[in-house]
């Protein structure tokens, strides 16, 4: 009624939360509607010499966020202190710009010798400076610098995963944020495959399945001879019986432990380059079907619910906290995080590996309708029949709103550094039958802050810019601002 004040405090630049069905335009409609604006000018987390870098980046474009309302205003250095990083050497700017490469004939790479290559290059360069920090010639406020001050930030679980193996072969350790179901793991399809077999130890064809599982530890080769082997098969018969009767008798929390310590299963995992993760996920497993069985104390019923946590693991938004991946150390080591999990976080030193993707994926329609925003602002579940003309806008409704989140996204990617970031960029080839094409790369919306200058949205989601105008458009933005 007016008697009293109400403050909304907020960034929309970050709103990148729609899987959890936050609505950007529903508070920049209440802002709209407001009396007065207020604008936090001065940063207190990034260096000055990184501020300007990402001023010089989202000033490329005066509609960097696609979407009105949402413009970029430059920020000012804060007064808080920060970390002083020293780097003996060769001068590295802090907001580092790495081209994706061409291939020997000249191409840009393909999409998968892409993802490969950013991989392997920020894993070297991580590598690289964990042993200068070793060797005293890189400090962060003094002290040796330390896998805990750098992230890599990724979109998605699979590209944490490629980013673990890539620091792997390079002996760096490392440790994930993410918010990825365990479910979604392969421990819990090894760990259904197994309690099926505890379930029906004298099914064969169950049996090996489980037998065949990493967890186990046993090749192709090898469960082909205890199958040919009647003693050994019998052996392995007898033990899952004995499985299966901890679990009747004492509960599925007992029988796993009983069954880890009978198989050697924390032995045969640690032995693997991955097997603090793959423990991990199986101690996490565990945890969460003990406290299911509350619920499903038969093993049917228990496996079923397994399953059903499995089929529904990639859902977007269905990863609550108890099911998220968990940290398996809390050792000093490189963080590898989600976009979404690093929001409000701050890194001494950030890698954004993959931004450069033009189909980064997303949420998927979980209505039977289509949800957009109408030319009010206003949401909207459509359930209608549509005509050609109608469907062909409502495309382009969807994937502008798509775009603009994804530009939030690389936003927030972008400022979580304090002293350096660095990120990958340029195009890419994608098949296209007996072709290939570099549309789908120079339409990525990191390419749009550099290049899409003087278009709109709609026309950039629509053109075909070439591959060597996207570089071009990097390297002129490089050698404005040093």
């Amino acid at each position: 009624d007016g008697a009293a004040p109400l403050f909304l405090v907020g960034d929309p630049k970050q709103a990148i939360y729609s899987f959890r069905n936050a609505d950007l335009h529903t508070y920049l409609q209440a802002r709209e509607r407001s009396a007065a604006e207020y604008t936090l000018l001065e940063n207190q987390r990034s260096t000055r010499a990184l501020l300007a870098g990402l001023n010089a980046l989202f000033g490329a474009n005066d509609r960097a966020f696609m979407l009105p309302g949402l413009a970029y205003r430059p920020v000012d250095c804060g007064t808080r202190p920060r970390p002083l990083l020293v780097e003996r050497g060769a001068a590295h700017a802090p907001l580092q710009l790495w081209t994706l490469p061409r291939d020997a004939d000249g191409r840009p790479l393909t999409k998968d010798e892409a993802r490969a290559a950013a991989a392997r290059a920020c894993a070297a360069e991580i590598a690289r400076l964990l042993a200068a920090g070793a060797r005293g010639e890189v400090t962060l406020d003094g002290r040796t610098l330390a896998g805990g001050d750098i992230a890599v930030l990724v979109r998605s679980h699979a590209q944490g995963s490629r980013m673990r193996r890539a620091l792997a072969q390079f002996g760096v350790g490392c440790v994930e944020l993410s918010q990825a179901s365990v479910f979604a793991s392969t421990d819990a399809l090894d760990l259904e495959r197994v309690l099926a077999a505890v379930h029906e130890p004298t099914r064969e064809r169950v049996l090996r399945a489980a037998l065949a599982t990493e967890v186990m530890g046993l090749d192709a080769a090898a469960v082909e001879a205890v199958s040919a082997d009647e003693r050994r098969w019998l052996g392995f018969v007898a033990r899952f019986a004995a499985y299966r009767e901890t679990w009747l008798q004492r509960g599925i929390g007992v029988m796993l432990r009983q069954w880890m310590a009978g198989e050697a299963c924390s032995e045969r995992l640690l032995a693997r380059a991955d097997g603090e993760r793959r423990l991990t996920n199986l101690l996490h497993l565990s945890e969460c079907l003990h406290d299911a069985s509350a619920m499903h104390p038969a093993p049917e019923a228990l496996l079923r619910w397994l399953r059903t946590q499995r089929t529904h693991a990639g859902d977007p938004g269905t990863a609550d906290d108890a099911a998220q991946l968990r940290l398996e150390s809390d050792r000093n080591l490189v963080q590898i995080a989600t976009i979404h999990k690093a929001k409000g976080l701050e890194y001494a030193l950030v890698f954004c590996p993959f931004l450069w993707d033009g189909a980064p994926g997303g949420r998927s329609d979980r209505l039977e309708g289509c949800e957009y925003h109408d030319d009010a602002g206003r949401p909207v579940v459509d359930f209608r029949t549509l005509d050609k003309a109608e469907t062909d806008a409502l495309r382009q409704q969807l994937a502008l709103e798509r775009a603009a989140e994804n530009l939030r996204l690389v936003y927030v990617a972008l400022t979580r550094a304090v002293q350096r970031c660095t990120v990958v960029v340029g195009p890419y080839t994608c098949r296209r039958g007996t072709g290939a094409s570099t549309a789908e790369s120079c339409r990525a919306v990191l390419n749009w802050l550099v290049a899409g200058q003087g278009l709109t949205p709609s026309d950039w989601l629509q053109t075909r810019l070439p591959a060597e105008t996207i570089e071009a458009a990097w390297s002129a933005l490089a050698q404005r601002h040093g």
